[in-house]
């Protein structure tokens, strides 16, 4: 019987052809952009979960209240990770990072920037890597040990073995490869291309031991299943305030990985979402985009009700009852959906590297894995269904009586349903092309809006520790070349804040002054290389007198702040 009516759909798919191939363009332009907005929700859903320790691997945070304004602060203090090791029941073990720095890394004639992370001994008891060659429990016991992805090795060796070989690092320091892992995936929060132990036995690092307030290193800790996560938080702040009984405006708390990449948004201190809001608007809009597609296939159907009304009055009379067409309806439209779901696959392979270009992502789907045929199997079943459901349950009700002797009228019956689906469908899509309508603009607004400096032939060279030895010599090389104009350095991105404080005191600062300010450290230039307007005073002129020198912003002059204009605290705005 079901070989029967699969032998029916298809005669009346190829006998229709015209009405097939415009319902299988719908369905596959439905079903492709269906599939590409739910490989990156996947993609967000599983961030991180590579690692075994997904639920137990927590990042201890700080909330940092200046009088009464909150901003949520992930740097820490170097020896708090050292210290969470000890005498705390709830945590298995901690770790202490730098964050992503790059670093020119050399081997014979070799030379690669690459991005990487100084850690704490037990990096790799949290952080779940896969190492293709070396061993994880051993790999960072020796401060000269490197451990790099197969990407980097691949860079350096070839298909030569990278243990024991030797890479210098900012033309200093000599490490040796311990340990091979793979590259991290790409919706991991760890991004890096080698990961180097902290030698403690460094003189900058064993003063860093003492500082309790210095706050520039990322801190992560392994709970114990039974962790209390509120009595750990306590002691955490506990433990900050016992060494650092000045820093009352912080309360330090601990943040699971569950919640880094969905949940990552604080504001004045609370959690208030993140990611998760873009991950239920795009599932969202694939669900609508799915229904419209949908609702174009019952349109159709029941628009061409006329010419199968005859074909329903013979069946009937030959005895089919209503379960079997509505069966036989559902199977045109099953079928369909299926033809259509095998071409939008063949569209998403030939557009994904586009589509990654766009989004920012490395995305595809492996076709030998059991749960992309459910998923895929789920989709089918269930687009054919509701694009069936209306033309099965209507047709299906014809009487063949009034059929066959000419007296039914069968589109006039579908005249108001078919307009309502026709509205509901012009509706979201005009909601869908205003809202596209709207983003592009935002975004073209953000694009040219004034940034108070001149991006255009700006480039930024992320530092080494070489090129901040020799900057005036590497200044110099630069404008011999003719096509550079200006050159500055500065502490951080312009396009990032590294560095936030209380409002400054200043001779007349109100008892309730509460702003929070952001700064950078800047060299000599700098206005001129960014392209930044002086509006009052000058800019720093490179001289040891500048060093206590400040350039504030329009804001902040505007906060009150007075500019000083004489001595060694000349400024600008």
């Amino acid at each position: 019987m079901f070989k029967n009516y699969l032998k029916l759909a298809w005669r009346n798919l190829f006998r229709h052809k015209s009405f097939s191939v415009i319902n299988l363009l719908g369905l596959t332009s439905g079903i492709t952009c269906t599939i590409f907005i739910f490989l990156w929700v996947q993609d967000e859903l599983t961030f991180d979960k590579s690692h075994k320790n997904y639920d137990g691997i927590y990042q201890v945070l700080a909330n940092r209240d200046f009088k009464n304004q909150v901003f949520t602060d992930p740097n820490m203090v170097f020896p708090l990770g050292f210290a969470l090791n000890e005498g705390l029941p709830q945590i298995k073990a901690s770790v202490v990072t730098t964050h992503s720095e790059p670093h020119i890394l050399d081997y014979k004639e070799t030379r690669v920037k690459k991005n990487g992370y100084s850690v704490s001994e037990k990096f790799f008891k949290l952080f779940s890597w896969k190492f293709t060659q070396g061993n994880p429990a051993t790999a960072l016991a020796d401060p000269s040990s490197l451990v790099i992805t197969q990407s980097t090795a691949k860079a350096f060796f070839g298909n030569d073995d990278p243990l024991n070989k030797t890479i210098r690092i900012d033309h200093q320091t000599a490490l040796k490869v311990t340990g091979v892992v793979q590259d991290p995936p790409g919706n991991s929060t760890l991004q890096f291309d080698f990961i180097r132990p902290f030698n403690l036995s460094d003189p900058n690092l064993r003063n860093q031991m003492g500082q309790w307030r210095n706050s520039s290193w990322n801190v992560y800790v392994l709970m114990n299943p039974d962790a209390n996560i509120a009595q750990l938080d306590k002691d955490i702040d506990g433990l900050m305030k016992k060494h650092d009984p000045e820093e009352q405006f912080s309360t330090y708390f601990s943040f699971p990985m569950n919640r880094w990449r969905l949940y990552s948004e604080f504001r004045e201190g609370k959690n208030v979402g993140g990611m998760i809001q873009y991950v239920r608007l795009f599932t969202i809009i694939a669900v609508i985009i799915l229904l419209i597609a949908c609702v174009n296939f019952m349109n159709l159907s029941t628009a061409r009700s006329e010419k199968r009304a005859r074909e329903v009055g013979i069946r009937k009379t030959l005895g089919s009852d209503r379960k079997r067409l509505i069966f036989q309806f559902f199977m045109e439209s099953t079928l369909l959906t299926l033809t259509a779901f095998v071409f939008s696959l063949l569209i998403v392979f030939v557009m994904m590297p586009a589509f990654n270009l766009l989004v920012g992502k490395q995305l595809s789907f492996d076709l030998s894995q059991p749960a992309f045929w459910k998923w895929a199997a789920l989709i089918v079943l269930i687009t054919g269904l509701v694009a069936g459901s209306y033309p099965a349950l209507y047709l299906s009700s014809f009487n063949p009586l009034k059929v066959l002797s000419g007296t039914f009228l069968s589109g006039r019956r579908a005249i108001l349903p078919r307009r309502i689906l026709v509205v509901g469908q012009f509706i979201i899509s005009i909601l869908l092309i205003s809202a596209t309508v709207i983003v592009y603009q935002q975004m073209n607004y953000i694009r040219n809006r004034d940034m108070g400096y001149n991006p255009n032939n700006l480039i930024m060279i992320p530092s080494t520790q070489n090129t901040d030895q020799k900057f005036s010599a590497f200044k110099q090389e630069l404008f011999q070349t003719g096509i550079v104009t200006a050159v500055t350095r500065t502490s951080s991105p312009m396009t990032q804040i590294w560095w936030k404080f209380p409002c400054p005191d200043y001779a007349g600062k109100p008892a309730d002054a509460t702003a929070i300010f952001s700064g950078l450290a800047a060299d000599a230039d700098f206005t001129r290389t960014m392209g930044i307007r002086i509006l009052e005073g000058r800019d720093f002129s490179g001289t040891p007198a500048d060093s206590s020198s400040i350039l504030l912003n329009k804001a902040a002059v505007d906060h009150g702040i007075p500019l000083c204009t004489r001595g060694s605290h000349d400024g600008g705005v």
